[in-house]
């Protein structure tokens, strides 16, 4: 009978726990339950002028999904305004340790300034669960180079929602909201290659190097080298 009585009490306790957007709210952190209540959601269309409203209001506009997953563009400006996404199924090769997790990439561009957007953020929504992105980087055309490079932490900071399957990098200037951005993951064939490299006395940091350097080149860019600039 004691028994009996423990396995009622731990099955109500079971029972108990939060499910649905209950759990999903215990999972998040504090600004992004605030974010959530706040943000404004809708859908857009690829190489579709989408309007936006002004008045610092943050809004989430996901674009239709590829095989993998679906770019959304979430951002609060000052003043209204508008942008077009459009989608590049032959993007330029991904940088060295990487590889694009999705085929395409997606190029944001604003009709009007960004100077008055207060907050910029792309989001990448995994659809596909045979996909693993939790260890996804977003990354950007530089021009320059025609060479994608993942944003370090000086220009971006980095957060990944489990529930939803999101990545989530928001930009430290805004002036990086008009560009070129692509899903990365890391390359399993790369870890081999680097050890095999290090135990020749090559070492692991020449792919390091050479992505540091294309960071610098997108700081450069934006009026300001990072000498200290690191792909993470």
């Amino acid at each position: 009978m004691h028994m009996l009585r423990l396995l009622i009490l731990a099955a109500a306790a079971v029972s108990a726990l939060p499910t649905g957007p209950a759990a999903r709210r215990s999972s998040l952190s504090a600004r992004q339950e605030e974010d959530e209540k706040n943000k404004v959601k809708s859908t857009g269309t690829f190489d579709t002028d989408t309007p936006v409203e002004g008045g610092d209001l943050l809004q989430a506009i996901a674009m239709p999904p590829t095989t993998v997953g679906s770019i959304e563009v979430e951002f609060a400006d000052k003043v209204a305004n508008s942008f077009t996404v459009t989608e590049n199924k032959t993007p330029a090769a991904a940088p060295s340790g990487f590889v694009l997790a999705d085929p395409s990439s997606f190029k944001v561009q604003f009709t009007g300034s960004v100077d008055a957007i207060t907050r910029g953020q792309i989001d990448y929504i995994g659809t596909n669960r045979a996909v693993d992105i939790t260890q996804a980087q977003i990354g950007r055309l530089c021009t320059e180079t025609n060479s994608f490079v993942v944003l370090d932490s000086t220009l971006a900071e980095r957060e990944f929602e489990a529930v939803e399957d999101e990545l989530a990098v928001t930009l430290t200037n805004t002036a990086l909201m008009n560009g070129e951005f692509a899903l990365l993951t890391p390359d399993p064939a790369a870890s081999t290659g680097a050890g095999a490299a290090a135990g020749a006395g090559a070492g692991a940091g020449a792919g390091t190097a050479t992505g540091s350097s294309l960071a610098d080149i997108l700081a450069a860019l934006l009026g300001g080298g990072n000498a200290n600039a690191v792909v993470v």
